[in-house]
């Protein structure tokens, strides 16, 4: 747990090597927009969701099958 707080976080790394895959969407899902606000200045091409209320599921799945 004393890792998980004090480690440095790699989202850059994270979002460059999901990039290099190809993918362009990421799902933020929880409270707020910060990792999703992250990705897009990381990634200027990326597409962001962010999925706060249940009624917001049924809408993605919805939206994307």
């Amino acid at each position: 747990m004393v890792q998980q707080v004090t480690s440095m976080v790699r989202w850059r790394e994270t979002i460059e090597y999901f990039k290099n895959l190809g993918y362009l969407h990421f799902v933020e899902v929880g409270p707020g927009k910060v990792l999703s606000t992250l990705a897009k200045r990381i990634h200027l091409e990326s597409m962001t969701s962010n999925l706060l209320e249940p009624a917001d599921f049924e809408q993605f799945f919805t939206n994307y099958n």
